[in-house]
């Protein structure tokens, strides 16, 4: 006997009650209907709840570490390195960009409060947006103590000639005992010498420059005119005057706000074993920073974008002893934030200061 289906029969009799209580039905044409079976969103949000949480708790870890400041330190083999110089100790710091650890830089004085250093290096971008320099004359005392501070000068930081007079700021470095690197600085240990001088006196024409201010001075019709002149033509005669006294066998490092690129190293030769009779010739070692290690950095992959040098670039070209052709330069990662950098924080790179201990080897 043929069986027909019973078209008045609801074809969702069938469906079991603990299925049909969680839909809502609507009738149609006689039949009970149901929804379609609602997406479950529990585990979506509870991953996406996961990731924030991940995030937040990275970031709550992250500004901890930003309020510590690490103080590493590396050895930088010299050969042919006087035996009087080896284990001398620069604290090499940078790019502070106004900030403040703790109290008058308290968290930095307590972060070298048991290290020792002969002298300190600062190269350049001390000063925030805010052009305030407190807390680089609070650095300035923080590392000081008795020990010499030299600094440069970074392309964020005020010109530091200002007018008729020196920048206000550098004035103030100077009143706390700091020296503006503006020409060979010599330090005298055990009977070896060792010179700190700045980048720009490297390649400078000193007949050509003297003639340049000469002529300044001569047709000046204002007191800033004369003034720069004036301070131009006698800083001519202290870089000549330390060139002169310059020996083979003295040591020489070169601060420079920017690393020196490698053009510019291969364009003179830098080992104490291929010397030649020239002042460009003379450099063992260059301290510099600018790059903030990268700033933004992602554990076991570093830097996440460095301008120049595009994304991922890793951390030997933007921090630490890297080689240039044969001329070694460290790269400090900074203290600060550097301004108009996205994201604008250090991600997991804690600020830092290194000490640099000259070792004679290779």
């Amino acid at each position: 006997m043929n069986r027909r289906t019973d078209r008045n029969r609801n074809p969702y009799g069938h469906i079991p009650a603990r299925y049909a209580v969680r839909h809502k039905p609507f009738d149609e044409e006689g039949y009970v209907m149901f929804t379609k079976p609602r997406r479950n969103w529990r585990a979506p949000l509870a991953v996406v709840l996961a990731v924030l949480l991940l995030i937040a708790g990275a970031l709550g870890v992250n500004a901890v570490l930003n309020r510590i400041v690490r103080v590493e330190t590396v050895d930088v083999p010299l050969p042919g390195l006087n035996k009087a110089l080896a284990g001398y100790t620069i604290l090499h710091a940078s790019d502070l960009y106004g900030a403040r650890f703790g109290q008058q830089q308290q968290t930095i004085a307590d972060a070298v409060a048991d290290a020792r250093y002969n002298i300190v290096c600062i190269t350049g971008d001390m000063l925030g947006p805010d052009g305030d320099p407190t807390p680089f004359y609070e650095l300035i005392e923080a590392v000081g103590r008795q020990t010499p501070v030299l600094f440069v000068t970074g392309e964020n930081d005020p010109a530091p000639l200002d007018g008729a007079s020196m920048a206000l700021y550098v004035q103030g470095a100077q009143e706390r005992g700091a020296v503006y690197l503006d020409a060979p600085y010599l330090v005298e240990t055990g009977g070896a010498r060792l010179w700190f001088t700045p980048e720009d006196a490297l390649s400078l024409n000193l007949d050509a420059a003297r003639a340049t201010y000469t002529q300044q001075l001569e047709s000046a019709q204002n007191e800033a005119t004369r003034f720069v002149a004036t301070y131009q033509l006698e800083r001519m005669d202290r870089i000549e005057e330390a060139r002169a006294l310059m020996q083979d066998e003295d040591a020489c490092i070169v601060l420079s706000h920017r690393p020196l690129s490698d053009s510019f190293v291969r364009a003179m030769t830098t080992t104490r074993t291929q010397r030649v009779s020239s002042f460009l010739a003379t450099i063992d070692l260059v301290l510099s920073g600018h790059y903030n290690g990268g700033q933004a950095r992602l554990p076991l992959l570093g830097p996440i974008y460095v301008s120049g040098y595009g994304l991922f670039p890793g951390t030997g070209a933007v921090e630490g002893l890297i080689t240039s052709g044969t001329l070694r330069q460290h790269v400090s990662s900074g203290l600060g934030v550097r301004p108009n950098v996205q994201p604008p924080m250090r991600l997991f790179n804690p600020p830092s200061m290194t000490l640099v201990r000259l070792t004679d080897g290779l």
